[in-house]
Parts: C-alpha cells; structure tokens; sequence
C-alpha cells in the first residue's frame, strides 16, 4: 500500500467515524444538534484532519453530557457561573495537556458562536500554557525549616 492510499484509507475511516458520532449525537442530544454542525463546518473549513476533528467532536459530546448531568440543561443554556463550574470539571477530567486542549478547543469556538467576548472566553476556558504561566507566577509560600513543621505536626 502507498503512503497515499494509507492516508486516504485513514482519512475515509475516520470520515465514517465522525458519520456514527454525528447520528449518535443527533439522537443523544437533538437540542445540541446545531452546535455540533456548526463546530463540524469549522473543521471542514480549516481542513483540520479526521482524527482531530473526531476527537475534539468527541470531547464536545462528553461537555454536553456532563452539563446535563451537573445543571440538567444543554450547553446553550448555562449561565456564566455553569460555564466555569464546566470549566473547572474538564479541567479536572483530562490530565495531560494536548487532551485538555482537544477539550476545550471546541468549547471556546461554540462560546464563541454563542456571543461570549474573547477575553470572557479566554477567561473561562485558558490554554493550558497560560494556566502554568499563570501559577508559576504566584509567589511561592514562605520557606519553613522541616524540623518546625515537624514540630506543628
């Protein structure tokens, strides 16, 4: 098989993929329907790969899924403050960087489509980097020699 023939061959399998995930969602979750065809077209617009896209689509079920589960509403519905509970759950779910990216991609482009702000969206779902970034420019507690701690223990 040609380099080529394999690409393509990967490609068509996970063209079928995201095929059963669309019709599994549209069952699963008709209200949210919309916004995963809206979030699939951006996809298609950028070119991204199967994998990818099948991926992040998947990621994006699992959120809506687990709002329902917390709120009892579809995504479209929460308010702000459901928004960063969400946030901090999926943070939470995923722990290495490239899954909380693959996560919350998609939630910051259906905010977007939404009508959140940049900053509010950036606010609400950051990149892993900028979290670390942020944390590793905290000031550090105050040095406590051990055998005070061991004391106060």
């Amino acid at each position: 098989m040609r380099t080529g023939d394999a690409r393509e061959y990967i490609e068509s399998v996970y063209r079928k993929r995201i095929e059963n995930l669309m019709k599994e969602v549209r069952k699963e979750l008709p209200e949210d329907y919309v916004l995963f065809l809206k979030v699939r077209s951006h996809y298609v617009r950028i070119k991204a790969g199967g994998s990818t896209a099948y991926t992040r689509l998947t990621r994006l079920r699992s959120a809506c899924w687990l709002a329902r589960r917390l709120f009892g509403k579809p995504l479209k519905e929460l308010s702000r403050d459901e928004w960063e509970i969400l946030s901090s759950e999926l943070y939470s779910m995923y722990s290495t960087k490239d899954a909380i990216v693959s996560a919350i991609y998609p939630l910051r482009l259906l905010l977007k489509f939404l009508g959140y702000s940049k900053e509010e969206v950036k606010e609400l779902f950051p990149y892993p980097s900028s979290m670390h970034a942020k944390m590793s420019s905290k000031s550090s507690p105050p040095y406590v020699p051990g055998y005070i701690l061991d004391k106060v223990m």
